[in-house]
C-alpha cells in the first residue's frame, strides 16, 4: 500500500513545469474567450414624442417607458447608463389625427460595438388633436367642519374662474377645475389662503393660474337666551341721598355667542340703575342697564330687561348715627360711569 502511494506522487510532480505552464494556459485561454463573448442587457428607457405640430396636442395614451434589449461585450455593455439613453417618436409637424409611428433610439450615449437587438414596442399609434381653451370656474373643496359655535358663510375664489387649454374633446366636456383640499376644522374667524388647483385629467392645463386665492367667510353662530332673578344695583346716587328699590331682580333677554353658553353664569352679572341725574327726593322709573364681568363682555348684546323701567324711591340721607362696636360704617351705592366698562 506505502509503495503505490510513492507511485502515485511520483506520477503527479514528474515534469511538474509543464504540467503547470499547462494549468495556466488552459486559465488565460478560458478567460479570453469568455472576454471576447458578446452578451446581453436589458433596458428600460423613457419614450418623449418630438415635433408635435403648433395649434395640437397628443390625445392618445403613449407608453411613459420603452424596453431594450442592446448586444456587446461585457466591458462594453458597463458603459451604457440607463438614464443616458433615449427613446423618440418623431411626428414631424403631420396634423393627421391618427398615426402610426416607429420608436427610433438616441445612440450618442451607446459605445461603438453595442448593438441594439429588440426594441418593445417597436411601434407606437398616436392620435393628435386641436389644442383648445377655454375659461372654466374654480371650485373650493372644502373638507371637515368649522369649531363648535362657528358658521362656513361662504366660501369665495379669486380669480373665480381660469382658463384651460388641452384636446378638444376633453376640454368641451370641463367646466370647472377643483382646489386642492380646504381643512377647515381650526378657523374661528375669516381667512385667507393661497390653494393650488387641480387640473384632473393630466391632458388638460392651466394656461395661467395655477393657485388661487380662497376667501373663507366665517361667521359666529349667535344664540338669544333668557335669564331670571338677576340682581339689581343702584349706582351714582349723590351725596346727601339715599336710593332703594322696589324690586331687587329682572329677568334679561341676551344675544351671546353659542360657545359662551355652557360656561355662562348668572352669578356673573346683574343690573344697575344709574342715578347720576337725580338731585332731590322722590320715585322716579328709571331704565336698567346690564354689566357683565366675564371674558368678552363686549360680544354680550341685551335686548330687552324686563321690567323695562325699574321703580327707585330716592330720599335724603339720615343723619349719621353712632354705628355700634364692631360694625362697619353704612357704604355708599357704587359709583361708575355710564355705559362704564363691562356694560353691554
Amino acid at each position: 500500500m506505502f509503495g503505490k502511494n510513492l507511485n502515485l506522487i511520483s506520477r503527479l510532480t514528474y515534469n511538474w513545469p509543464v504540467k503547470l505552464l499547462s494549468v495556466g494556459l488552459a486559465c488565460i485561454l478560458w478567460i479570453y474567450v469568455n472576454s471576447t463573448q458578446e452578451k446581453e442587457r436589458f433596458l428600460s428607457v423613457e419614450l418623449a414624442v418630438m415635433n408635435i405640430p403648433v395649434g395640437y396636442i397628443v390625445s392618445s395614451e403613449v407608453p411613459d417607458t420603452v424596453q431594450l434589449v442592446i448586444r456587446g461585450r461585457e466591458a462594453k455593455l458597463a458603459l451604457v447608463s440607463e438614464k443616458d439613453v433615449t427613446a423618440f417618436v418623431d411626428l414631424e409637424q403631420s396634423t393627421r389625427l391618427n398615426t402610426r409611428r416607429i420608436v427610433k433610439i438616441n445612440r450618442s450615449h451607446i459605445p461603438q460595438g453595442v448593438s441594439i437587438k429588440e426594441v418593445n414596442p417597436r411601434f407606437v399609434d398616436i392620435q393628435v388633436e386641436k389644442t383648445m381653451k377655454k375659461m372654466v370656474k374654480v371650485v373650493p373643496v372644502v373638507m371637515e367642519d368649522l369649531p363648535n359655535g362657528y358658521n362656513l358663510e361662504d366660501v369665495l375664489a379669486e380669480p373665480d374662474s381660469v382658463e384651460i387649454e388641452g384636446p378638444s374633446s376633453l376640454i368641451e366636456s370641463v367646466d370647472s377645475v377643483y382646489t386642492e383640499e380646504i381643512d377647515v376644522s381650526g378657523m374661528t374667524e375669516t381667512t385667507v389662503l393661497e390653494v393650488d388647483l387641480e387640473r384632473g385629467d393630466e391632458k388638460v392645463q392651466l394656461s395661467g393660474e395655477k393657485q388661487v386665492k380662497i376667501r373663507v367667510l366665517v361667521k359666529e353662530e349667535y344664540a338669544v337666551r333668557r335669564y331670571d332673578d338677576i340682581r339689581i344695583r343702584t349706582v351714582n346716587v349723590r351725596k346727601g341721598l339715599v336710593a332703594s328699590l322696589e324690586a331687587d331682580r329682572v329677568s334679561v333677554l341676551l344675544k351671546m355667542p353659542r360657545r359662551m353658553i355652557p360656561e355662562f353664569r348668572t352669578s356673573e352679572i346683574y343690573v344697575y340703575v344709574d342715578c347720576a341725574d337725580i338731585e332731590e327726593e322722590g320715585e322716579y322709573r328709571l331704565p336698567g342697564f346690564l354689566r357683565a364681568d366675564v371674558e368678552e363682555a363686549s360680544l354680550i348684546s341685551t335686548i330687552r330687561i324686563d321690567p323695562r323701567s325699574i321703580k327707585v324711591r330716592v330720599e335724603k340721607e339720615p343723619p349719621p348715627s353712632e354705628p355700634p362696636e364692631g360694625a362697619e360704617p353704612r357704604k355708599q351705592g357704587e359709583l361708575f360711569e355710564r355705559e362704564g366698562p363691562g356694560s353691554v
